[in-house]
């Protein structure tokens, strides 16, 4: 599992713009991690990311 603080991490280097421009914003990220965090516990399991992406 993840925490949504390691989910915030990996999605801010993933869409990190290549000219350093950040454009991700909290509420985008907090809207994914609660999408995939099914159980509502504030972690991402495997199964969980996997059933989403």
């Amino acid at each position: 599992f993840i925490s949504r603080n390691e989910f915030s991490d990996i999605v801010r280097l993933l869409l990190y713009d290549k000219n350093g421009t950040d454009d991700v914003n909290e509420a985008y990220i907090e809207e994914l991690s609660s999408a995939m965090d099914l159980d509502r516990n504030g972690r991402i399991d495997v199964n969980e990311f996997l059933g989403k992406i």
